[in-house]
């Protein structure tokens, strides 16, 4: 043995890929006693974040980032790792697995510009804000929250438009940011097992493209429909709870619900056809879950989706109140100060 190894401990990595948990309720932040529903949300919350950042960087790997991300998060609790640096860290896994080019430098300037549109709620309107400024987990911009007029929170929004979302790379905050990044891929890597390269192959929607082609379907508003409710099922963790040709065929499912279309019955359910007699329970359930996602009641999808929800880190996130990046957007928004200190 080397010398330099003496007294050196190696931790054996778990490379087994194991598709579906056994009990996929029994989550690291369960047992740290964080409810399911406040569980329910951060995953949201991360999701809307992958989402909106993939939309902005014109990227593909939407599904397979949702699916590092929940996996990670059966693996470590929301007290470990915050779900920003955790949705930062999956897109850039997500490219490398799936061979897209993309630079840090873009993730965290896209990043950056989501956390001062969720901080001033710029996609809320006047129905919505009162009703999201009262939910416990919210963090918003002084601005929202001591502003009574909705006339005077539509001005303190108009100024975002004048701050271009630029960081310094020898900045502070940038380095915060990247450093933030850089760990937690490290972080996730080591938790997975540095095995990513099945991911690709399990999305739902690969499924649901040889499904509609099996089933004739070619109706273009159909179709989109059901991408966007498989897009949907990414939002929660169903990947570790059911097959990704269950999920595909909930999503037909969902969208036949919605066009009223009639699907063949005879001589046995068409699901039945694409993922065995025995899937129905869980084929319900899974089309209850997406469904449930799309109500527009749902106070916590519009949070999630819409707000900055508060990490739940022990010792403090990158991107909490409490932290110097708040207060320096702070003062930019008000004229002073300056993102590239």
């Amino acid at each position: 043995m080397p010398t330099g190894s003496v007294g050196i401990k190696r931790a054996r990595l778990d490379r087994s890929v194991v598709i579906l948990l056994d009990d996929p309720d029994d989550t690291p932040s369960h047992k740290v006693q964080i409810t399911s529903e406040m569980e329910r949300l951060h995953r949201l919350h991360g999701t809307s974040l992958i989402l909106d950042a993939c939309q902005l960087l014109n990227l593909s790997c939407y599904a397979s980032a949702t699916t590092i991300f929940h996996r990670f998060y059966h693996r470590v609790s929301l007290k470990t790792c915050c779900v920003w640096s955790a949705a930062m860290a999956s897109i850039v896994l997500a490219a490398k697995v799936e061979e897209v080019a993309i630079a840090l430098r873009n993730v965290i300037a896209t990043f950056s510009h989501l956390y001062r549109r969720r901080r001033l709620l710029v996609s809320c309107d006047q129905s919505e804000l009162r009703a999201i400024l009262s939910h416990p987990s919210v963090a918003a911009s002084s601005v929202m929250t001591e502003t009574a007029s909705w006339t005077n929170v539509e001005n303190e929004r108009a100024k975002l438009v004048n701050v271009p979302p630029i960081l310094s790379p020898k900045g502070s905050i940038y380095k915060d940011w990247f450093d933030a990044i850089i760990d937690t891929e490290n972080q996730i890597l080591r938790q997975l097992g540095f095995t990513l390269h099945w991911i690709p192959d399990h999305r739902p929607h690969k499924f649901l493209s040889y499904f509609l082609l099996a089933l004739q379907i070619d109706d273009e508003l159909f179709t989109q429909s059901a991408w966007n409710y498989c897009n949907d099922s990414c939002r929660l963790d169903l990947c570790v709870r059911y097959q990704p040709e269950v999920i595909a065929c909930a999503t037909l499912y969902a969208t036949a619900l919605e066009f009223r279309w009639e699907l063949p019955m005879q001589p046995e359910p068409w699901w039945a056809v694409f993922c065995g007699g025995n899937c129905d329970r869980h084929l319900f359930r899974a089309v209850n879950t997406i469904l449930g996602l799309v109500d527009k009641a749902n106070l916590d999808v519009c949070v999630a989706s819409k707000a900055f929800v508060r990490s739940l880190v022990d010792n403090g996130s990158f991107v909490d109140p409490d932290h110097f990046i708040w207060f320096t957007l702070e003062k930019r928004e008000g004229g002073e100060g300056s993102l590239t200190t």
